[in-house]
């Protein structure tokens, strides 16, 4: 066999190519769209606004800021609302001055001119201030005309200003970075916060960066805030010594969402004045939570992609195969949640776990189509054996055989190996092939041996049957001695394999007669001998009941009475799917399996099962204390536990 044909499980660790093809596009994949597509990038705000809401540990406000507000009452004391009275500004501006205030900014736009008199006075007063003063200032054109730009040019121009303008998400509208620093046509120009800071010898900052909010658990904590008309008469320590923001804070102006707008509602939108607040506070204190940088964010998101892939198709069982992606994305998300709490990063949540997902899916698939491609190779290179001695006896004597079909009464045989897939996932294919060939050889030469008919090999599995295509009046007797035999040589074939640490499943059998229609079903392109009916799908859910006994062979009491010669013990009656009537199913035994006493005290507490379930339940406990490693004494023993009476059973998925 090529190496291209080996199995997932070792071309996902090992080959590069299968590398590229999955884990670099699917890492890539998740990356874009989580960043492109607007529902999942407003799943990732989600993800941040509900950590900061809710993980971030309690923080108090800077003591250092105050804000002085212009509400709707005060409005309500002027003859118009817009623009703001010049002349109650100046006086703010004297009265925080006057009370010592270390510095002051003023978050409103001048860009049109009031009443002459007090616009003068105000722009004397905030030239000629010794408080370090900050003014509004806009980034482009902010929704302005030409004459209010120039307007607000002319009236800053000499006066130390920053930009206004808030940066708000393009999905939802909600603020959750703060801009500092913006460089355009005009040069580097900074932010009114970041202005501020500087005045007041900040570093200065970078020109983006996470607001915080400076929460307390679940809700926005605010800044010491008067209303403007109140100023004039609060006490003058309340302003010494702070930096003092002026600004507007009305129900239906300069309002933004924020991260708890997306938890509490409404109630999280705050004023722009605040947002200010907000981000002059983390300037000055140096708060920061770091954001890993794009390529880091997709190295995560290959790093979690890699795992969801290479468990997707490891050595374990189907549940843990499963659920090993699902916990390595609670993993990474607990430990997001945790590494923010402690204020160390933001780690994004979308991608990492985007890609951990499809790569576990798509290696998933490509490895279930990879064993689909194996299945297959083994059913197309086992196809043409054909039993011996059907062909050296059809030979000879061809009248027995009648192609265009018939009803016969016929013994079927059905093996499988457990654990194929698993043992798929873990061997080299040509190991493989070269390992199930010699074992297939040694279950076929059985049959043959006991004259029984190859019907198909399909992967690991035998399927035969005794009685066709030239009748044999001990079919069931030759069917039960094959079962035997072959189990004798797989348990040896497994126990050779796992000396070479190969591990190989136990083989079980099962073994059912009845009437089936046989004939020649491949027309006249293929030949193809088989039989079709109720009595094939028996024997193979006989098979398949014996994970549910631990037993290795299940003989149905229409084939065991058959078999004089033979001892078998009972098991119960089964219920199986697509059958009205129970099963009746035994187990073949040797003397070397089970002893004369094991079988004469087993015959007795089966006995009892439809007669006293009480006494039942004490023959068969006193068994497993003899016979610990006895399988259907344990099964039964566990039915009883559980309520269970008499031997009718219904099994699941049988």
């Amino acid at each position: 066999m090529k190496r291209t044909d080996r199995n997932l499980a070792y071309e996902i660790t090992r080959s590069w190519k299968l590398f590229l093809s999955i884990i670099i596009p699917i890492t890539i994949l998740s990356y874009i769209v989580s960043t492109a597509l607007p529902f999942l990038r407003q799943i990732e705000n989600w993800s941040r606004d509900f950590r900061i809401v809710t993980l971030m540990a309690p923080t108090s406000q800077s003591g250092d800021i105050v804000l002085v507000l212009i509400t709707e009452e005060t409005l309500a004391q002027f003859p118009y609302r817009s623009p703001v009275d010049r002349g109650m500004l100046a006086d703010l501006v004297q009265q925080v001055h006057a009370a010592g205030a270390r510095a002051t900014g003023i978050d409103i736009l001048f860009d049109q001119p009031s009443e002459a008199g007090k616009d003068e006075r105000l722009l004397a007063l905030l030239k000629s201030a010794k408080t370090p003063t900050v003014v509004a200032g806009v980034l482009g054109r902010a929704d302005l005309t030409d004459r209010q730009r120039a307007y607000l040019g002319g009236f800053v121009g000499a006066l130390n200003h920053g930009f206004v303008n808030i940066s708000t998400d393009q999905i939802d509208g909600a603020v959750r970075h703060a801009l500092t620093r913006n460089e355009g046509e005009n040069g580097v120009q900074s932010s009114f916060s970041a202005t501020i800071a500087a005045m007041l010898g900040a570093p200065t900052p970078e020109p983006s960066f996470q607001l915080t909010y400076h929460v307390g658990r679940g809700e926005n904590i605010s800044f010491p805030s008067y209303p403007a008309e109140s100023v004039r008469v609060l006490p003058a320590s309340w302003f010494r010594d702070k930096i003092v923001l002026i600004g507007s804070s009305l129900p239906f102006s300069d309002r933004h969402r924020t991260p708890f707008s997306t938890v509490i509602g409404s109630k999280g939108d705050l004023a722009g004045i605040e947002i200010h607040a907000h981000t002059l506070s983390q300037i000055l204190d140096g708060t920061r939570i770091w954001q890993p940088s794009a390529i880091l964010a997709v190295a995560i998101t290959a790093l979690l992609a890699t795992f969801g892939a290479v468990t997707a198709v490891s050595r374990v069982p189907f549940m843990l195969r499963l659920c090993a992606p699902l916990a390595a994305i609670v993993g990474y998300v607990t430990a997001a949640g945790a590494l923010f709490y402690l204020k160390l990063a933001m780690f994004p949540i979308v991608a990492p776990v985007l890609g951990c997902f499809l790569a576990a899916a798509t290696a998933n698939g490509v490895f279930q189509q990879k064993e689909r491609n194996l299945r297959q190779y083994l059913r197309n290179a086992f196809a043409k054996y054909v039993s011996p001695n059907l062909v050296e006896q059809l030979v000879e004597n061809p009248e027995p055989l009648k192609l265009e079909g018939e009803r016969r009464k016929l013994t079927f045989l059905f093996t499988d190996l457990e654990g194929f897939t698993s043992l798929v996932e873990r061997s080299d294919p040509e190991v493989l092939v070269k390992l199930l060939n010699r074992y297939l050889d040694g279950m076929c030469s059985l049959v043959f041996e006991h004259g029984g008919t190859i019907d198909k090999i399909v992967g690991d599995a035998v399927v035969a049957f005794f009685g066709a295509p030239l009748p044999q009046e001990d079919q069931q007797m030759r069917a039960v001695s094959c079962a035997m035999a072959m189990d004798r040589f797989s348990e040896q074939f497994r126990n050779e394999a796992d000396a070479r640490r190969v591990h190989l499943g136990r083989t079980r059998i099962g073994v059912h007669s009845g009437e089936a229609t046989i004939g020649n079903f491949g027309g006249d392109a293929l030949f193809d001998y088989t039989a079709h009916g109720d009595a094939v799908n028996t024997a193979a859910r006989l098979e398949g009941v014996n994970k549910y006994f631990g037993t290795r062979i299940c003989v149905s009491e229409d084939t065991a009475r058959h078999c004089p010669g033979l001892r078998f013990r009972p098991i119960g009656n089964v219920m199986l799917k697509g059958k009205s009537t129970p099963v009746g199913v035994a187990e073949p035994i040797s003397a070397s399996d089970v002893s004369e006493e094991l079988l004469s005290r087993y015959l007795y507490a089966y006995g009892l099962l439809s007669q006293d379930p009480a006494k039942a339940f004490e023959a068969f406990a006193e068994l497993a204390i003899s016979y610990p490693d006895d399988s259907l004494v344990r099964f039964h023993l566990e039915r009883l536990r559980q309520g269970a009476k008499g031997v009718l059973m219904a099994l699941e998925g049988t």
